[in-house]
């Protein structure tokens, strides 16, 4: 008999998360300050392939999760090849 359960189709978009600065910078293990510094080019710590901020319509800053998730998988490698 064959197997009823399905699986997701790779070809299903799912629509993009946005994580708020707070939950972005617990996410990276960082301080609130740490994470603007990151994205001020004026700042020491500046990183400039840190992924962009996006407001949304009540003016908050948020990060694309996704874009959050493939910064630190480049953190990863970039730690295991050093």
């Amino acid at each position: 008999m064959p197997d009823k359960t399905t699986t997701p189709s790779n070809d299903t978009e799912q629509a993009p998360r946005f994580l708020r600065r707070k939950s972005t910078a617990e996410r990276l293990g960082v301080s609130l300050t740490t994470l603007d510094d990151w994205r001020n080019p004026k700042a020491k710590r500046y990183r400039p392939d840190f992924p962009k901020a996006i407001k949304v319509a009540n003016g908050a800053t948020c990060f694309l999760e996704s874009e959050i998730n493939a910064y630190v998988l480049k953190l990863a490698n970039e730690c295991r090849v050093s």
